[in-house]
């Protein structure tokens, strides 16, 4: 079968995963990305320096934790950290936060090697 417009837009692809962070008491929903906000993490890795996107120590400090605040979400797939919040989230366990992250490279079907040559690149 063909797929136009109209199907592309009605397909449900943003799968959702209960994750269980007995450091915070319970189970968060983690989701894959969207398009615009996989794009949106991986331009976060990236400093222009001379007209050529580069990465930067800074920009890496806390790649994880974004990854995080773009994943987390409600049973229904909403957000429920907004990006503004990193900071915030990076106050937790680092335990709770790794299985988290590890939690949402699953759903999304990337690897830790995937993502360690995302950051190198």
């Amino acid at each position: 079968m063909i797929l136009g417009k109209k199907e592309i837009m009605a397909a449900v692809d943003i799968k959702t995963q209960i994750v269980p962070v007995p450091e915070w008491g319970g189970d968060v929903y983690v989701k894959n990305l969207s398009g615009s906000e996989r794009e949106e993490y991986e331009s976060s890795l990236y400093v222009m320096d001379n007209g050529k996107p580069v990465v930067s120590v800074r920009s890496m400090a806390s790649a994880k934790l974004r990854l995080c605040a773009l994943s987390l979400c409600d049973d229904k797939g909403g957000r429920i950290f907004d990006i503004k919040e990193v900071a915030e989230l990076g106050k937790k366990s680092s335990t709770a936060i790794d299985r988290v992250y590890d939690a949402i490279l699953e759903v999304s079907g990337l690897s830790k090697e995937i993502v360690a040559e995302l950051e190198k690149n």
